[in-house]
């Protein structure tokens, strides 16, 4: 009997331990998590109102307001710290970051304003879109973004 309570808490204490391990508090927000962001947002992929945010040190432009608040209820239910709008100037020196050389491909298309389609264009991977959309400048519907290249 004795033996099966020693090993009950020596498996206890290892799962305890090895959470302990797993979970990091995010210094931004706190010691808890809570992951309460449950809005669903349905956002127009043709208004195109550019938003300039710096996200882990990269420049990404936001086609406009609504998915960057998508983008930003998905940072809290990942327990990371929302981002907002950055001068123009200010994310275009976040541009050149490095992106793996392999990958498996992404297809984005690009609106202008009142949403006629500008073009379509094949990446080598998400990193390298949002390199491309800093450079130019230009935005991209993230409801749009499939894996492969585009279609002829």
């Amino acid at each position: 009997m004795k033996l099966a309570f020693f090993i009950a808490a020596l498996v206890a204490f290892f799962y305890l331990t090895e959470a302990d391990d797993i979970y990091k508090p995010n210094p931004t927000i706190g010691p808890y998590c809570p992951k309460t962001c449950h809005k669903v947002f349905v956002c127009d992929k043709y208004k195109v109102e550019k938003i300039w945010s710096i996200v882990d040190n990269q420049c990404r432009v936001f086609q406009n307001q609504c998915y960057l608040d998508r983008f930003n209820c998905e940072r809290i239910n990942q327990c990371l710290p929302t981002v907002g709008p950055n001068t123009i100037p200010d994310c275009e020196r976040h541009c050149n970051f490095a992106c793996p050389s392999m990958g498996f491909g992404v297809c984005a298309t690009f609106y202008k304003q009142f949403g006629s389609i500008v073009f379509k264009m094949t990446f080598t991977s998400k990193c390298h879109l949002d390199q491309y959309a800093c450079q130019n400048g230009v935005a991209y519907s993230p409801d749009e973004v499939t894996l492969g290249p585009c279609p002829p």
